[in-house]
């Protein structure tokens, strides 16, 4: 399909306004987080095309874009369940408990091991880093006793609201 297109170099949205900054990246799948997108103070320097630049101290950002080609088939229904669990979540927070009691044919947590890898291939895939991580899991695993019982893991603000975007939650 041939669409007529404009072309718009990302230091001219220093001139607009911030409401029409939050406009062009909400059209673009970017989510504003509650600031300006750009101010005439920041240095802006692009990240090469399709990538986001990764903030080492969190898991990676993911905009509603990139989120609709994490869900996008083929996947597993376990690797779904899980990112439905996620974006059901009221925070970026979420428990691993709950994954496991909403993911078809998993009784224990380490019937997610392959969701888990696959939704890490995947991540790396698409954000074209091969640290990258979607998902950071709490160091320390909370336990009844010795058994063990949950653990929290976290996904950046951004991509816990683009996967509430994209999967209607």
């Amino acid at each position: 399909m041939n669409i007529p297109a404009a072309v718009l170099p990302f230091q001219a949205l220093f001139a607009m306004s911030e409401s029409t900054q939050t406009e062009v990246f909400a059209y673009l799948g970017f989510l504003g987080s509650g600031r300006p997108i750009l101010n005439s103070d920041e240095a802006v320097r692009p990240a090469p095309q399709g990538a986001i630049v990764q903030d080492e101290e969190n898991p990676a950002d993911f905009t509603v874009a990139m989120a609709r080609r994490l869900i996008a088939d083929p996947i597993s229904p376990k690797s779904l369940a899980v990112l439905r669990v996620i974006a059901e979540s009221e925070t970026p927070q979420f428990h691993l408990k709950d994954a496991v009691a909403a993911a078809p044919e998993t009784e224990s947590y380490s019937d997610l091991k392959g969701a888990w890898s696959g939704l890490t291939r995947r991540t790396r895939k698409i954000l074209g880093d091969g640290t990258a991580e979607l998902i950071w899991w709490d160091k320390e695993a909370i336990y009844d006793g010795e058994t063990y019982v949950d653990h929290v893991g976290r996904v950046s603000p951004l991509t816990h609201q683009s996967l509430r975007t994209v999967l209607k939650r």
